[in-house]
């Protein structure tokens, strides 16, 4: 029987720790999370959760009695897992997980890969320093090759472009690789605290999976049935052009064209793993397609953390590109994220959450979903998600390069006006979308007028159905309230019974539910030929600014909008 029982997390909401997590609470340990800050996330009930400040005293008194530490801390915070090694081992923990998961090391490993792990090497030296010198001390490190379809989805320079179907095929695309699915890395690291005695001091070694980049590209192809438009370059040029982006500061670019070479280099044999630690810690084979295909349409993925909701017409499609795909919606204006987190960050920012709700979701931090980099505030992020990861939060739509991405962002898709003013209260919004969420939402103080009073009035004023639906009957929008009884312990939340969506409270699933997306759709794009159909006068008058049908020019919509909205009219109803 193990000797270790309680186990402190630090980054469980993290890449890895969310995955952990579940895990040994599966394996009956009892969990604290540790993190300097609670809000805007949520946990299992039985989990403990300790908010400290990250000063030594502060780490010393929470891992006091803790058995055992895994610290996944991401990269913007790494430098914090030196200061829980110290702090470990004065408290007497007796197993240190650090975060450190990845390929071998071995005489002929690319040097700047090694160099460019620096931190990770600086912690993994003191873990074996405080190993020697406290003989209750032990740690476990993990070899178990890339994360692939996390690799996938966050690097397109890893090798594949899941969004346009290309790939850059490194040397021959032929060298083997160990490597495995980043959902299967949990019970691994559980099953380390169940056999501390064989696993201490030392690296695991697991093989879940040998493959090359030639076996991926021929999987992606007969998955979807398609050709992809194939490149070749050489390691070593990945190398160098590791090195131009490590001078001019772009890490994260270095560390992938370190990583391609390490990984792909032509007869250097340097990732292909013996898995001789797959039997003592469960670690399941996996197949190729196993990784790369994504669960079947129309089914709650309430199990896959972090990306809880509905899926809606996904076709053949690959986990690895289940950053892409978003299922979040918001509860006002019909834009949709791909985590419940994002969607709190736009609802807070454009204030489009009920009053009473607004400071139960506030995160008061701001994550990248693409990478999990945290930020101040909201401009930092959009900022980061431009550079890095091409991605128009606004637009939730991702570009192949950043040419492309500028081009989108000075288009007339982003301008505005700022000369929009409210007829009723005369306060000034930047667009003709923004003054008609400013009313349709009633937000209005001198305009008695919601969803509904204002279709009433469009509909009125377009008796020919322009935009309004020739609706045979309309009956005012339909008020739902949900209980405690819509509580899913199978999910841990609360679903929604129309759509079977899950929410982290009551409150989030009764907004949801008296939201305009359950109710009937009032509206259409006015070009025939487009034809999309619209729960919310706003979100057509967005459609039309964005030019994507070509209907009306930008500045057109806000000259017009005027038109719609007579104060006389308006009032009469």
């Amino acid at each position: 029987m193990s000797s270790i029982k309680t186990v402190a997390v630090f980054g469980a909401t993290g890449s890895i720790g969310r995955f952990a997590l579940p895990a040994l609470l599966e394996a009956d340990f009892e969990v604290t999370v540790i993190t300097s800050s609670a809000e805007g996330k949520s946990f299992p009930s039985q989990v403990k959760i300790a908010i400290i400040d990250f000063s030594p005293q502060s780490l010393h008194q929470v891992l006091t009695g803790q058995d055992a530490v895994l610290c996944v801390l991401g990269h913007t915070v790494f430098d914090r897992q030196i200061d829980v090694i110290n702090a470990a081992s004065k408290a007497g923990v007796k197993r240190f997980i650090p975060s450190d998961f990845g390929t071998p090391k071995g005489p002929n490993d690319v040097p700047e890969y090694r160099a460019i792990l620096g931190k990770k090497a600086q912690a993994q030296a003191l873990l074996e320093e405080k190993a020697k010198e406290n003989g209750n001390f032990t740690w476990t490190s993990f070899w178990n090759g890339p994360l692939l379809d996390r690799s996938m989805a966050l690097f397109p320079d890893f090798g594949f472009d899941l969004k346009n179907h290309s790939a850059t095929i490194y040397d021959s695309g032929n060298e083997p690789f160990t490597a495995m699915s980043i959902g299967r890395i949990g019970k691994p690291i559980a099953a380390v605290f169940k056999h501390p005695e064989e696993t201490k001091n030392r690296y695991v070694r697991l093989s879940a999976l040998t493959t090359s980049q030639r076996a991926i590209l021929e999987a992606l192809e007969r998955l979807t049935n398609q050709k992809w438009d194939t490149t070749t370059v050489s390691t070593d040029e990945a190398r160098r052009e590791g090195r131009i982006k490590l001078e001019k500061g772009d890490y994260k670019g270095a560390y992938v064209g370190f990583l391609v070479a390490q990984l792909y280099e032509d007869g250097a044999g340097r990732s292909v793993l013996d898995g001789a630690d797959n039997e003592l810690l469960k670690v399941e084979h996996e197949e190729l397609d196993e990784i790369l295909l994504f669960p079947p349409p129309q089914r709650t993925f309430a199990n896959y953390p972090g990306r809880q909701g509905h899926v809606k017409h996904l076709g053949v499609v690959t986990r690895a590109s289940i950053a892409m795909y978003n299922y979040w919606e918001c509860d006002t204006c019909d834009r949709s994220f791909g985590s419940e987190h994002a969607v709190q960050q736009h609802m807070d920012a454009l204030g489009h959450w009920d009053d009473d709700d607004t400071s139960q979701c506030s995160s008061g931090q701001y994550e990248c979903d693409d990478c999990y980099d945290r930020f101040h505030d909201e401009q930092d992020l959009r900022d980061h998600e431009v550079e890095e990861h091409n991605y128009c939060d606004p637009c939730d739509r991702y570009f192949s390069n950043q040419y492309n991405i500028r081009q989108h962002l000075n288009s007339s898709v982003h301008r505005s006006t700022g000369d929009i003013q409210c007829p009723f209260c005369k306060q000034k919004r930047n667009t003709a979308t923004g003054l008609i969420h400013h009313l349709e939402g009633g937000a209005c103080p001198k305009a008695p007028l919601d969803r509904d009073k204002l279709y009433q009035a469009v509909r009125a004023r377009d008796p020919n159905g322009v935009i309004c639906k020739k609706l045979l009957q309309w009956h005012a929008s339909p008020t739902y309230t949900a209980t405690n009884r819509t509580y899913n312990y199978h999910i841990d939340a609360y679903e929604c019974y129309l759509c079977h969506r899950a929410f982290s409270t009551l409150s989030g699933l009764n907004q949801h539910l008296n939201s305009p997306v359950h109710q009937q759709k009032l509206y259409h794009c006015p070009n025939r030929r487009c034809g999309r159909e619209y729960t919310t006068l706003a979100a057509v008058v967005n459609h039309l600014e964005s030019e994507s049908c070509g209907y009306m020019r930008f500045k057109a919509v806000q000259k017009n909008v005027g038109q719609i909205l007579d104060p006389r009219r308006m009032l009469s109803l």
